[in-house]
């Protein structure tokens, strides 16, 4: 047996001390036991203290990651949104963009269009001078006519039945400078009042809203002009054209070109153009207008488009 020694044993545990005195090895022993039992006692107690204190981080931090979670889906959705409105903006603006640019489109063509209405009026103004120097020359020739006696006069007889005096109203005649035969005004102006969709070539425009028809040389049901008296007539034909199409009208006497004219008609807009062509007719020479060449599904549109003539001497 050892000898009765004194053991002096210091445990820190958490801060607190542990002093056991032994006075024999086997109570030494026990002794020791019991402190390191209440030792891990003491660490274990610490540690799951730890534990619990780490498990409250942890799902503070759990909490803390959702709550971010559910502000970057906000957050998301919300920069959705930020382009969506980006995008029809962006969308808006070309509109407005593409929208401007046809509007100046517009704007150029209908100064195009200005520009050539000013100079046809310029024409129509040349014209109607001349017809007024000529009406003033008729107008003395006249007057000379009607002071010269005449011995003979034939009245005109090449008329068709539809067109006598009998189904008609008589026409107001002047007598020509030699006072031998009459001279009938003759004048006509019509106006298309269908659309013609996308014609064939060669084929023939019937303007069928009469406006004007002095002498009746006009037939609304086949469009054809018919010269019952040889002379000089003036004819003008307008064409207006759909959208982004183009059509070519030509002027026939007889079955011949005499006059040609291509309308474009403009993207957003129709176009209108238009012809003018001084002619010598024959009795019974006959003048109409013909669809030429085309783009495929070009159509002719009513109300602009028209066929007018006169007779000027």
């Amino acid at each position: 047996m050892l000898p009765c020694l004194l053991f002096l044993v210091i445990g820190m545990v958490g801060g607190e001390t542990c002093d056991v005195v032994f006075q024999d090895s086997t109570h030494a022993k026990a002794s020791v036991q019991e402190c390191i039992t209440s030792m891990m006692q003491d660490f274990v107690s610490e540690f799951e203290s730890a534990r619990k204190s780490d498990i409250k981080l942890i799902k503070s931090m759990q909490i803390e990651i959702e709550n971010l979670k559910a502000d970057n889906l906000l957050n998301r959705k919300e920069i959705d949104q930020l382009k969506y409105a980006y995008q029809k903006q962006e969308r808006q603006y070309q509109q407005l963009s593409t929208e401007s640019s046809e509007r100046v489109d517009i704007i150029d063509r209908l100064k195009i269009k200005l520009d050539n209405i000013t100079l046809e009026n310029g024409y129509m103004k040349d014209n109607l001078d001349s017809l007024s120097k000529a009406y003033l020359q008729k107008d003395k020739k006249f007057e000379r006519s009607v002071l010269t006696p005449r011995t003979h006069r034939e009245p005109i007889t090449d008329v068709p039945g539809d067109l006598s005096p009998s189904n008609h109203a008589p026409a107001r005649s002047v007598f020509s400078s030699s006072g031998d035969s009459e001279i009938t005004p003759v004048a006509f102006h019509a106006i298309l009042a269908h659309q013609v969709i996308d014609p064939g070539n060669d084929h023939e425009l019937s303007f069928e809203h009469v406006i004007t028809n002095t002498g009746n040389y006009y037939s609304h049901n086949t469009g054809a002009f018919t010269a019952y008296q040889p002379g000089s007539y003036v004819f003008t034909w307008e064409i207006t054209a759909s959208t982004s199409q183009f059509i070519d009208t030509h002027l026939l006497r007889n079955g011949d070109v005499v006059g040609s004219i291509r309308t474009w008609g403009y993207s957003g807009s129709g176009s209108t153009s238009s012809g003018t062509a001084v002619l010598a007719l024959d009795s019974r020479d006959e003048v109409l207008v013909r669809v030429g060449d085309h783009t495929s599904g070009a159509d002719v549109l009513p109300t602009y488009t028209m066929f007018s003539g006169f007779r000027l001497c």
